[in-house]
């Protein structure tokens, strides 16, 4: 039996070899070009953090396993180890990084400079990111820091059991440990997004197991413009500020029962603390917000919500005009807790 081949169909299927051929060929390149790439980022990004590491010397020693990437715009140098000088005990962390709307964006990131920012303002949109900071109360760093306790300048006193009830006189290791926690796992964000005449910023702080903030605040303004002028005055769009008790609270409640600190007294000191730390910035709780506050410290489970909803954007530079007691409704406040 005879096979006749027609010339069509000869150059159909050589067209078709040939456009399986150009297939094949662009995903190759594709795959290399992704992976030549990445390696660009990771090794000018590793060049960059050696040289960081180098100039920190005298402060602490550094090390760092890798630098990992990815198309979506995350870069990551992955585990860390830190020894503050003069100190034996590390501090670990899982990752510190950037996310940028894209993988391109990262490529920029060498080249970026105050001068360029003035001039193009910041990307649409960036995160920069800690991931799973272990700090452990017992290492010679964490005492270090806790003496005095952070924040704190007041003389401890033993007589005080609702300040050590509310933990006024700071996480020391031996507070740590009568509330059970041997370790302490931070994770932390901060975030930018512009949008069309404002833009958002976000800051979120995990305590693993212990407790979650996070913190959403929109201003007035374009990165571009601010970059560029030195007179920027922050205007407050709106606010919110959201806290989740994961542990930290009943860990709190079995402490206070331990001190001889009944719950109502507990919450009633809370209550009048925060109201006189609210009076002392110059702001004045009325009696919705005040009846809110103490919804909140009655609260079984320790989760808030606080909003800040101004009718008008608000100028923090003229903070200082405004009478205390009607900030809660310049500001619009309205607190939620559940």
């Amino acid at each position: 039996m005879v096979r006749l081949v027609y010339p069509d169909a000869k150059r159909r299927r050589k067209s078709s070899y040939m456009i399986k051929k150009f297939a094949a060929a662009f995903v190759v390149l594709f795959v290399f070009g992704y992976f030549a790439l990445k390696y660009y980022v990771s090794y000018s990004v590793a060049k960059g953090v050696d040289n960081v590491i180098e100039s920190l010397a005298g402060v602490a020693t550094i090390r760092y396993g890798s630098v990992s990437s990815t198309m979506a715009g995350r870069l990551t140098i992955d585990d860390l180890t830190v020894i503050p000088q003069g100190l034996n005990d590390p501090i670990t962390i899982d990752g510190v990084g950037i996310k940028l709307p894209n993988f391109f964006e990262l490529m920029k990131l060498k080249d970026m400079t105050a001068r360029s920012l003035a001039t193009d303002g910041f990307p649409e949109t960036f995160e920069v990111f800690i991931n799973d900071a272990r700090l452990n109360p017992d290492a010679d760093y964490y005492a270090e820091s806790m003496n005095p306790p952070i924040g704190v300048d007041i003389p401890v006193r033993e007589d005080d059991p609702i300040g050590h009830c509310l933990l006024q006189y700071g996480f020391t290791p031996a507070v740590m440990a009568e509330l059970g926690y041997d370790t302490v796992v931070l994770s932390m964000s901060y975030g930018f997004r512009q949008l069309a005449d404002s833009f958002m910023l976000n800051f979120n702080y995990d305590l693993q197991d212990m407790v979650r903030m996070n913190i959403d605040m929109e201003l007035q303004g374009r990165s571009k413009s601010i970059m560029q002028s030195a007179n920027y005055r922050p205007m407050l769009v709106g606010a919110t500020v959201e806290g989740n008790d994961l542990s930290l609270g009943s860990a709190m409640t079995r402490r206070c029962e331990d001190l001889g600190v009944t719950r109502e007294d507990a919450w009633k000191a809370w209550l009048e603390s925060t109201i006189a730390g609210l009076v002392a910035v110059g702001f004045v709780p009325d009696e919705r917000l005040t009846e809110q506050l103490t919804t909140m410290a009655t609260s079984q489970h320790g989760n808030f919500r606080v909003i800040a909803d101004p009718s008008t954007p608000l100028d923090f530079n003229r903070m200082q005009y405004y009478k205390p007691e009607d900030m809660p409704a310049l500001f619009g406040v309205e607190l939620e807790s559940w």
